[in-house]
This record gives C-alpha cells, sequence and structure tokens, in this order.
C-alpha cells in the first residue's frame, strides 16, 4: 500500500509529510538521523462521537502496545521506538521503524508458495517468540505482515498480556474474519486464538480465498468449508492448518510445529 503526501507537520523531532489512506499511521523522518519512520495516532476512528474519556481511553491503547511491544525482542517482530505528544488535536503518537510499503496481502496473487511459506515461517517465529512471553496478538491477518525481504509483524495494538487478570470487556477487538470463535465471543484471550487467525491468514494466502462458505458477524458460527486437497503439495502443514481452524481451541495445534511445516514446505 503506497502513502500520500500531506501538508508536513511536526511531532517532536519528528517531520511528518505522508499518510497511509484509511489508516492511522503516518510517514516521516527522525530531524537528527533522517532515519524514515512510521507514526501511529492515537486512534478515535471507533468511538461515536469522542469525548475526552475516550480521548484519553486511546492514548491508553497507544501506551499499552508500546508496553507489550518493549516486552518483544525478535527480528520478525516490529519494534517500538517512543511515544512522542502531537503539537496539534491532542493527539499522541507511537513512533516505528519503516519497514516497507509491502505486505503479505500484496502476495496475495503471486504464485510462489514457497516464498509465502518462507514469509509465514517468520510469522509464525514471531508468534513464537510473542506467546513464550506471554503475549498474544490478537489481530494476525496479512496487512498486518510487512514485507522487506522477510516478513514482520506488526500492530500490536488489538495484543494482550497473558499475565493480566482477564476481566470481560477488556479485550475483544480485532479483523472479524481473521477471528477465532471464541475472540468474537469475547472469551478470554489465550494463544490458541492467534493460531486461528494465523492459519486463516495462511489459507487466504495459499487458497485466495476464506475457510469458509459464510459469516454471521457478530456471532461465532461459521460455515467451515476447509478443504485439505485445496493445500496438496504442502507436506505437513495442510493437516496442521486444518486442525489450527478447529472451533474448539484445545484441539489446534502449537504455533511451534506450524512453524516448522512452513519453513519445511518453503523447501519443497
Amino acid at each position: 500500500m503506497e502513502y500520500q503526501d500531506i501538508t508536513p507537520f511536526t511531532v517532536g523531532s519528528y517531520f511528518v509529510a505522508g499518510w497511509f489512506p484509511t489508516t492511522s499511521l503516518y510517514v516521516g523522518l527522525d530531524k537528527e538521523t533522517l532515519e524514515k519512520v512510521v507514526l501511529k495516532a492515537s486512534d478515535l476512528r471507533h468511538v461515536v462521537n469522542p469525548n475526552e474519556n475516550a480521548l484519553d481511553m486511546s492514548k491508553v491503547i497507544l501506551e499499552r502496545e508500546k508496553s507489550l511491544m518493549d516486552k518483544l525482542d525478535h527480528k520478525y517482530i516490529c519494534p517500538a521506538i517512543e511515544v512522542v505528544k502531537g503539537e496539534e488535536d491532542d493527539v499522541d503518537f507511537l513512533v516505528m521503524p519503516y519497514l516497507s510499503n509491502t505486505t503479505l496481502n500484496d502476495w496475495l496473487v503471486h504464485d510462489a508458495k514457497q516464498v509465502k511459506f518462507l514469509y509465514l515461517g517468520h510469522v509464525a517465529e514471531a508468534l513464537e517468540h510473542a506467546h513464550s512471553r506471554e503475549i498474544m496478538h490478537g489481530d494476525i491477518k496479512p496487512t498486518n505482515i510487512a514485507v522487506n525481504g522477510h516478513g514482520t509483524l506488526f500492530d500490536w495494538g488489538n495484543g494482550y498480556e497473558l499475565s493480566r487478570p482477564w476481566v470481560v470487556g477488556d479485550y475483544g477487538r480485532g479483523t472479524y474474519n481473521f477471528m477465532s470463535p471464541e475472540q468474537v465471543s469475547i472469551m478470554q484471550p489465550t494463544p490458541e486464538q492467534d493460531v486461528f487467525g494465523f492459519c486463516v491468514t495462511a489459507y487466504v494466502m495459499l487458497t485466495t480465498h476464506f475457510p469458509y462458505r459464510a459469516t454471521a458477524r457478530g456471532s461465532d458460527f461459521r460455515q467451515f468449508d476447509a478443504r485439505g486437497q485445496e493445500l496438496e503439495g504442502t507436506g505437513d502443514f495442510a493437516k496442521l492448518c486444518i486442525k489450527g481452524l478447529n472451533i474448539d481451541p484445545a484441539k489446534r495445534p502449537c504455533i511451534s510445529l506450524l512453524k516448522e511445516a512452513c519453513y519445511e514446505a518453503a523447501t519443497q
């Protein structure tokens, strides 16, 4: 996805001159190092008639995202640099390195399955690291995976620290078509929810369509139509991917097995 030039403005020590349309992401330069960065604005698009409390909550979510990213240290995970205060409109910005204007979604129509498996393996490895730190991503999808020679997982705004006490309503956001049934139902976050999202992402990337015939927004019911034969020639991955789409989270494989299967398929 290409960013658009905008009227330049300054945020802290950053010169901002670009914007990714329909997102809260901006592109800028560090005025000291001249390194390219991405700035994520505290986002109020999901709030109806935003007020001061809503604005404060959007800032809390941004700070929480940075806190999660600071607990992660992996070559396939986008790091956070800092949160800076905007000079106008009382908006905060999370600053991150600029990775690429290409995401895995841009590879959807490519036939290079080996390359897709390599990038998926990178994402699985990133999730393996996050889960070992008791952190789930919560919004696995192709547009949250930057492609710059490898697959890098970003956008931890829906992430959750699993050691936190679970409070109903404290979590449940995400992208519906990639969410597990229990995440749609706003149940306690688990690593298995990331496994489901990863398997939906992989299935879409390899077949160009979702693994179900229909969806019902607001319900955890889906008419699954995942056919393993569509994944023929992918070794153990096909079987593991179908298991990862099971509505019972206890029957889904761990992300480590999916990682190994992706890397194996990338060499076939």
